[in-house]
């Protein structure tokens, strides 16, 4: 993962930190060393940075470089055309670092108030001036060589950061889509399931229709606006879960329901509706969906950022057990997606009895 954002744009500052770095201390300490040192400038007592008007002359006659690794090799690997490459290197080093440096010496030399230093510039750009129509002659190789390859690591350091965030774009969209599709597939399955029990209540006890027709309608609005973001609430989604215990119990008054929380749920969030599946699984395949007696219990814990839940349900003898479907596929694959590494989920059975036990490290 990409560390260092920007806020609002989600790239990262390392290129931008590495770039400014490198030319602050290419330029501005090596180059001006080197340059105090090549042209053997007479020292100046009492400072560590004499003639400090090199400082920004260094700046100037490395401003060829920009058209380097800013515009023309982003262009050529953006269009393939490194045929060019060879050609164009000589154009930039060869010929434009001169024309840098000597309109940068006949700027400073026009400027300058010293008189030394006036002398250098216009020395270099005579020197410069001179040797023009060969590539190369007349400009510090050195120089040229070090600038090729400090300018370039920036380059293929912002080009990989580059191609590194459009991955993860790339990415995170695609998971985005999947998450959108598993969802839109989740819904109208919870809706498919809730009418049926509404329906099958009404032929059974219609006057609590109405009541429950209501508590879908909040449920409802929960899966419809709640639910469009990444995450929510804990407690939300505990209390969605509760709502759908509380219709199932309306719906089979004489079976053992019961929905038990441990622990503080406050500041914790979860993927919404993730339980859904599960919860939708036990009263549909538990034995309280054959005769009113069965139970279901629903275990949460919340301990030290671990999410545990506990489903077990009672299931007759040569009861078949259909354990797939929509539902618990999407919610094994949206577990993949939200929480890799960190969750696991156990199923184990007995002649008498079916339980699952999810646990997810929330943070």
């Amino acid at each position: 993962m990409m560390q260092h954002k920007q806020a609002g744009s989600g790239k990262s500052w390392f290129p931008v930190i590495y770039e400014w770095a490198v030319i602050i201390l290419y330029i501005g300490m090596y180059k001006y060393s080197e340059l105090m040192e090549l042209y053997r400038f007479p020292p100046v007592p009492q400072t560590d940075f004499p003639y400090l008007e090199l400082i920004p002359y260094c700046f100037a006659i490395t401003l060829y470089v920009w058209v380097y690794y800013r515009w023309l090799m982003p262009w050529l690997m953006k269009t393939r055309g490194y045929i060019w490459i060879l050609p164009l290197l000589v154009v930039c080093f060869g010929y434009l670092s001169k024309i840098d440096a000597l309109l940068t010496s006949k700027l400073f030399a026009w400027f300058t108030g010293d008189p030394l230093l006036r002398h250098f510039y216009e020395s270099q750009a005579a020197h410069l001036l001179y040797r023009i129509r060969w590539p190369f002659f007349g400009i510090h190789m050195e120089w040229l060589f070090t600038d090729f390859i400090v300018f370039s690591s920036i380059l293929f350091v912002r080009d990989a950061y580059e191609k590194e965030y459009h991955r993860h774009l790339v990415q995170e969209n695609n998971l985005q889509l999947q998450l959108d599709a598993l969802k839109g597939q989740l819904n109208p399955h919870f809706l498919f399931n809730t009418l049926n029990s509404l329906y099958a209540m009404s032929l059974k006890y219609p006057a609590r229709t109405p009541e429950q027709i209501l508590k879908l309608a909040e449920m409802m609005r929960y899966i419809l606006y709640d639910t469009q973001h990444t995450h929510v609430q804990l407690d939300k989604e505990i209390g969605f879960l509760q709502q759908f215990t509380d219709m199932e119990q309306q719906k089979y008054p004489s079976a053992g329901i019961r929905l038990e929380v441990k622990g503080d749920t406050a500041g914790y969030t979860i993927a919404p509706l993730l339980l859904l599946p599960l919860l939708e699984n036990i009263f549909k395949h538990g034995a309280l969906c054959v005769e009113d007696n069965g139970y279901a219990y629903i275990n949460i814990e919340i301990h030290a950022g671990i999410f545990t839940c506990v489903m077990r349900n009672d299931v007759l003898p040569g009861m078949p057990l259909q354990r797939g479907g929509i539902g618990l596929d999407n919610m094994r694959r949206r577990l993949e997606v939200h929480y890799p590494g960190r969750h696991s989920l156990e199923v184990s059975s007995t002649p008498d009895t079916y339980s699952i036990t999810l646990q997810i490290q929330l943070r």
